[in-house]
């Protein structure tokens, strides 16, 4: 993928992904890497749909809210399994497609989030990007 040629985007901007986040206990073992591999290609694959392709990268720093919203069955984690799982990928992924410019602290801040008010019947992902601070 070639970073930052397609649409441009308008921000504050909210993305929902049909795909769930994985704790990071789903990363151990010896498949821990083709695990990785495998959740950033099924990222790319879920921006892209979702976002109609490739975007426009922003050259500005932004904030970037990740949100697990939880499916019917599914419980809390604990902080670290937020930020050491799925999340690392999700990251990869947003720069492959062009949400941000760099997933380092120079060009985002992330935080993470999980909501369980809503209980839909399958989980899925909340991205929200905005470039002024929270």
């Amino acid at each position: 993928l070639q970073q930052g040629r397609g649409k441009i985007l308008k921000y504050p901007l909210e993305i929902k992904l049909p795909v769930e986040l994985r704790s990071k206990n789903d990363f151990t073992g010896n498949g821990a890497r083709w695990i990785r591999a495998e959740a950033k290609k099924q990222f790319i694959l879920a921006l892209t749909t979702v976002l109609g392709g490739l975007v426009d990268t922003p050259h500005e720093f932004q904030y970037v809210t990740f949100t697990r919203v939880l499916g019917k069955g599914k419980k809390l984690w604990d902080d670290g399994n937020m930020a050491g799982g799925d999340s690392i990928q999700l990251q990869d992924a947003g720069k492959s497609v062009g949400l941000w410019y760099d997933d380092s602290p120079k060009w985002i801040k992330a935080r993470y989030h999980q909501e369980w008010n809503e209980r839909p019947e399958v989980g899925y992902t909340k991205i929200q990007i905005q470039m002024e601070s929270w």
